[in-house]
């Protein structure tokens, strides 16, 4: 029964010309996860842990991180987000420590493991 059902369902993907989706990681949320809301839940992360350097007045590396706009043009460096991709936002590796300098500087609060998870989301 089950080999029916898979062999129908190739089938099925072979006619569409649709490829079989990849099941979801924690770098890949499911298709059908709800993307956060930027104004609700990730401009108050950025408020908290990098308003202080990362605001309009100061531009830290010429990074600004008051609006969606500003964090996808990014700083002197680039883009500081690409949107649907974390393993190429700079950010995102620099909170994880992967790309340099390591964000927030040391003896600075950062995002906590569930709050880095929101931002790749």
């Amino acid at each position: 029964m089950l080999l029916a059902f898979v062999a129908v369902r190739l089938v099925a993907l072979e006619v569409a010309g649709a490829q079989e989706p990849k099941p979801p990681t924690p770098h890949r949320p499911a298709a059908d996860a709800k993307a956060p809301d930027y104004q609700s839940q990730i401009a108050p992360l950025f408020r908290k842990f990098c308003a202080g350097c990362h605001n309009a007045t100061d531009k830290e590396g010429g990074l600004v991180l008051d609006d969606y706009a500003s964090l996808v043009k990014g700083g002197k460096r680039g883009a500081a987000l690409v949107p649907s991709e974390p393993n190429r936002s700079r950010l995102l590796l620099m909170l994880a420590g992967t790309s340099k300098p390591k964000m927030p500087p040391e003896g600075n609060e950062g995002p906590s493991g569930d709050e880095i998870a929101l931002l790749r989301a």
